[in-house]
């Protein structure tokens, strides 16, 4: 099940509040910041993102953690 689907919203505090510790997925956080699933694959090569791994070949997002990022990157 997408999480977005599912929880019927992009934003990623709200997406935390209503499933206390969900996890966003790369097409989520796409989605979120407007980009591709390939750049976000990308930034996560690079170790530009912050994931969480719960499986060695799964990546997952914290939406606090990218909340925090996104901050961190504001001018």
């Amino acid at each position: 099940m997408v999480l977005s689907q599912s929880m019927g919203s992009l934003d990623p505090m709200a997406i935390f509040d209503k499933g206390i510790g969900r996890l966003m997925t790369v097409k989520d956080v796409a989605r979120f910041l407007s980009c591709s699933e390939r750049t976000i694959r990308l930034w996560i090569s690079r170790r530009t993102l912050p994931v969480v791994r719960p499986a060695p070949r799964m990546v997952r997002f914290d939406p606090r953690e990218i909340l925090q990022w996104l901050a961190e990157r504001k001018g």
